[in-house]
């Protein structure tokens, strides 16, 4: 199993937002609706201004926002391979910009587990250090210091709903991981597919580039995702973008999609702790499947036999019974016509006394 693929691994920073350039950016959102900046209606301009940038598509400042990997990433090492570069960018709502190592796509090469360097290492694994600029922080009451990790298969979307790893600055961390693999039946046993509908395409399209947005997998939580910004979007023709950023819903009664807008309503230090370092490493290079598999018991046999057997009779004695009507009713057709045939012809009575007299 040494040449199992080291799964993708996602990185994003606890607190999505730089101050520096969120202010700049309220400044200027609140010149071109005339308001006033003051730090008492910051917070409130800072989530209008948000819902504005959702609101009109504007994922580049979105983006321009957040923390970039060249803010964070100090050093990144795949079994001794320096491994910096091999990352691709996406964007979360909750966590802002994000990026995965290893994963599936045609211009970055995917590790397996028997890539080694030449550099030696105390874990075999990815080891990357980082810098966490917790000072440019933009003030959130629901947001902290530190990185969010995600670990996932190498086409999946990282889906930061569940699943998630919680780094702290100022530790060294080692994640273990060993991988399973469940397989269910097709229909009609289950309702299991694979086929990505255009649905969860949207979203992969929002999130990725349109390059890597095609080679995404399906992903199941997703789809309970859109079911329930569906649901809202039902109930006030507005939808949630949480945890991912969606710019239409998706109609319960009808195929298609349709726009909408957001519903979210409004509401200097450097020292060794904003430093940190995380190591993932496989913990078991084989990999526990879980297969579903048709199988029928002896009773279940006999069981399917008899009510199998039960039907074919069932359906013979119907085709019989319908035999016996025709032939009945052929029998009696040529009965009536036989009584026809042999009665003798009758004449007239005026006829008769004619031939009398």
């Amino acid at each position: 199993m040494r040449h199992m693929l080291f799964p993708g691994v996602t990185v994003c920073s606890a607190n999505p937002y730089r101050e520096d350039r969120v202010k700049e950016a309220i400044d200027v959102y609140a010149r071109s609706h005339s308001s006033d900046a003051n730090e008492t209606d910051r917070e409130t301009l800072f989530v209008f201004m948000l819902i504005d940038l959702f609101n009109r598509n504007e994922s580049d400042e979105l983006v321009h926002l957040g923390f970039q990997k060249s803010d964070m990433l100090l050093e990144c090492s795949y079994n001794g391979i320096s491994c910096s570069s091999n990352f691709i960018h996406s964007l979360s709502l909750v966590f802002g910009n994000c990026f995965t190592f290893n994963w599936k796509d045609s211009s970055h090469k995917l590790y397996s587990l028997a890539e080694l360097g030449s550099t030696l290492m105390p874990y075999k694994g990815l080891s990357m250090a980082f810098y966490v600029p917790s000072h440019l922080n933009y003030p959130l009451n629901d947001s902290e210091d530190g990185l969010i990790l995600f670990l996932h298969d190498n086409n999946a979307i990282p889906f930061f709903a569940k699943n998630t790893e919680r780094l702290r600055p100022g530790l060294a961390h080692t994640i273990a991981y060993r991988k399973s693999q469940t397989i269910f039946l097709p229909k009609p046993y289950t309702n299991c597919t694979t086929v990505v509908e255009k649905s969860l395409r949207h979203i992969y399209e929002v999130i990725y580039d349109s390059h890597y947005a095609h080679q995404v997998a399906y992903f199941e939580a997703l789809c309970y995702e859109l079911c329930e910004q569906a649901y809202i979007f039902s109930k006030c023709l507005c939808i949630l973008p949480i945890p991912v950023i969606m710019r239409y819903a998706f109609s319960l009664d009808r195929d298609g999609r349709l726009l909408a807008n957001t519903c979210i309503e409004s509401t200097t230090r450097s020292s060794y702790s904003n430093y940190l370092r995380v190591t993932v490493t496989c913990g078991s290079a084989y990999v526990t499947v879980h297969k579903q598999a048709a199988k029928i018991t002896l009773i279940h046999a006999f069981s399917a036999v008899g009510g199998q057997t039960g039907f074919a009779l069932s359906v013979m004695e119907l085709f019989e019974l319908i035999y016996r009507l025709i032939l009945k009713e052929i029998s009696l057709w040529r009965y009536r016509r036989n009584i026809q045939v042999e009665q003798p012809a009758k004449l007239p009575t005026a006829v008769i006394e004619n031939v009398s007299s």
